[in-house]
């Protein structure tokens, strides 16, 4: 866990889709609000991680910024009670209901802002915070990635367009 300001960071490996024998980095991002704790696209997390950062609070929100990072938001519902939120036209796409919505500007939880990325994938958010001079989360976005690392996966990225190293999301993978 690392902090940035007023948000808190994690990190993980979760498995590429369709391929259980690689693994890519992803992140999740969480913030204190006055009743609990905010989560941007959480995952299941060891026991003792998930200890330390239930002593900040307890999460009672969660946000998804797009149609690919809903991971296990579910069990956060689940275990703690927490509602999920994404944006409005992610509606209909989860296999779950949003507990509520959002548009681009609207005021969340924890005081984040959200800031629609149109021209990325349907519904890509990112959450402004202005604490400690702001800061931007967002999610796929933005890539840093050495494709070479994941084999034939890794090549078939690159067959699609996905930027070798740091870039935006490619506009084929988006639509």
């Amino acid at each position: 866990m690392e902090q940035i300001g007023d948000i808190y960071r994690s990190t993980n490996r979760l498995p590429f889709p369709g391929r259980s024998d690689i693994a890519i980095p992803a992140a999740m991002h969480y913030l204190k609000a006055s009743d609990g704790l905010v989560l941007i696209d959480p995952f299941e997390m060891d026991p003792a991680h998930g200890r330390a950062v239930e002593d900040l609070g307890q999460p009672r929100y969660v946000l998804i910024t797009n149609l690919n990072h809903e991971r296990d938001a579910q069990l956060y519902r689940r275990r703690y009670g927490a509602v999920i939120g994404y944006h409005r036209d992610l509606a209909g796409y989860f296999d779950f209901e949003a507990d509520f919505l959002f548009d681009d500007g609207d005021e969340l939880p924890g005081g984040l802002r959200a800031v629609a990325l149109p021209g990325t994938f349907r519904g890509e958010t990112a959450f402004w915070h202005e604490g400690q001079g702001g800061s931007l989360v967002f999610g796929d976005a933005l890539m840093n990635l050495d494709l070479s690392t994941y084999g034939f996966a890794g090549t078939f990225m690159g067959t699609v367009g996905w930027p070798d190293g740091l870039g935006t999301m490619p506009r084929v993978l988006m639509q």
